[in-house]
């Protein structure tokens, strides 16, 4: 049985506060608390008691279903991995999972195919996501603690993307602009009323009428480095839903180059995916 050790920061009412101050839910609490599962300094805790600031909270993990292996799964790219995490490179042209209009191979497949043999008795849980099109890093919970803890820390972590673009930009650029639905299938549009979307953009090259540019984003939103670039006048190369058709692509030059957090038992993750190589190939053949 894994166990997971927590430092407390911060003085909390009581136990299910003390998981909600780590980013575990209540939910979580009642099933690891009535099991007996959870240890506060050594000790079977009470559930009302206060929990002080740099108490050791134990849990013991214990195995669940495990996510159904789909067919044509194979390994994926593994990047990282540690008792919490696996970080993968996801390859371009996959789903991360299943949707409504899709049923069919997708990287959940692979990463369920991956915690089989690798014994690892979880469902598979995305702590972040990627469009179809858009490769590079994912990170996939290897429990439902890991789930919520890291739920958590994703919200501060560094997400950092590159794409290839046409159109330049010559300075650091903050874009600050909401994203809502569109009403025309899957696309989403610069939105007043829409959720709180937040990027930075920084240039690495400009060649001509082309440039090569660094995301950092601060929100999550659907297609938010696609649409804030465009809110700029540039375009990523190869982006058919919101630009043009490329001759030199066949997918939004776009990826997740770098991810940096602290993991849950507080070292410092920087996990990198180097660039796939149609990227590459695009970016010999423009610069």
């Amino acid at each position: 049985m894994m166990k997971y050790i927590f430092k407390l920061d911060k003085d909390t009412n009581n136990l299910n506060s003390a998981f909600r101050e780590l980013g575990l839910s209540n939910a979580a609490f009642k099933k690891y608390f009535y099991q007996d599962l959870i240890k506060v300094d050594g000790k079977l805790p009470h559930a009302k008691k206060k929990i002080s600031k740099n108490s050791i909270i134990e849990i013991d993990i214990i195995d669940e279903e495990m996510s159904p292996v789909g067919e044509g799964a194979k390994s994926p790219k593994l990047l990282y991995e540690d008792d919490y995490i696996i970080a993968i490179n996801k390859p371009a042209r996959l789903l991360t999972h299943e949707s409504k209009n899709f049923s069919g191979h997708t990287l959940r497949d692979d990463i369920a195919f991956y915690f089989k043999n690798r014994d690892i008795r979880h469902p598979v849980r995305f702590i972040n996501r990627l469009d179809m099109d858009t490769s590079g890093v994912i990170i996939i919970a290897k429990s439902d603690i890991a789930q919520g803890y890291y739920a958590k820390a994703n919200k501060l972590a560094i997400k950092e993307y590159i794409a290839v673009c046409k159109g330049n930009l010559y300075k650091k650029t903050k874009v600050d602009r909401a994203i809502g639905r569109d009403e025309l299938g899957i696309k989403r549009k610069l939105d007043e009323d829409g959720l709180s979307a937040k990027t930075i953009f920084t240039p690495i090259y400009n060649k001509g009428d082309h440039s090569i540019i660094k995301a950092q984003i601060l929100t999550g939103r659907t297609h938010q480095i696609r649409l804030h670039l465009m809110s700029l006048g540039i375009e990523i190369i190869g982006d058919n839903l919101y630009g043009t058709p490329s001759d030199l692509i066949d997918r939004q030059a776009l990826h997740s180059l770098r991810y940096r957090a602290h993991s849950l038992d507080g070292k410092k993750l920087d996990i990198y995916a180097p660039l796939e190589e149609d990227i590459l190939n695009l970016i010999r053949g423009i610069f």
